[in-house]
C-alpha cells in the first residue's frame, strides 16, 4: 500500500507545476525559519519506517525514491536519479500531509562517469553543483 501510495506521488509530483508547489504566499502562515526546524527534526529521526522504489522512467540510468513514513504519515521522500552526465537528488518534505518544502541538487559531472567511479565514489567527477530550495 505505502509503495503505492509513494509511486502515485511521483507520478503526480511529475505532473505538479513549480507554482503549484510553491503555494499562495498569501496564505503562508509558517516562516521559513519553522519549516527549517520541521526538515531538521526529519532528517534527525531514525525511526522512520521506509519504503523504496526503483524510478526508471526519469533518467538515462534510472534511480531510486524513498519514502519516510511515521505509521502511515509520510514524513519525506528523497529522489536520486543518475545519468551520464550528472546525477539529482529531490528531497520532498510534508508535515501533517502537506508539502511543506523541496529541495533540488543538480551535480554535472565533468565527463561521463567510469563504472570504477561510480562504484568507489557514487559519481563521477563533479564540476559544478547547482542548488534549489522552495517553500
Amino acid at each position: 500500500m505505502l509503495k503505492r501510495c509513494l509511486g502515485m506521488f511521483l507520478v503526480w509530483l511529475s505532473l505538479a507545476s513549480p507554482v503549484a508547489l510553491a503555494g499562495d504566499e498569501a496564505s503562508e502562515s509558517v516562516t521559513i525559519k519553522e519549516i527549517r526546524k520541521n526538515c531538521s527534526v526529519i532528517d534527525s529521526n531514525k525511526t522512520y519506517g521506509k519504503v523504496q522504489i526503483d524510478v526508471m522512467d526519469k533518467s538515462v540510468e534510472g534511480g531510486v525514491a524513498i519514502g519516510y513514513f511515521d505509521r502511515n504519515d509520510l514524513k519525506k521522500i528523497t529522489e536520486k536519479l543518475y545519468g551520464e552526465m550528472g546525477n539529482w537528488t529531490s528531497e520532498y518534505y510534508f508535515d501533517d500531509g502537506n508539502l511543506i518544502f523541496v529541495f533540488i541538487q543538480n551535480r554535472q559531472y565533468k565527463r561521463p562517469q567510469t563504472v570504477e567511479e561510480a562504484i568507489e565514489k557514487g559519481f563521477g567527477p563533479v564540476y559544478r553543483t547547482e542548488n534549489a530550495r522552495c517553500y
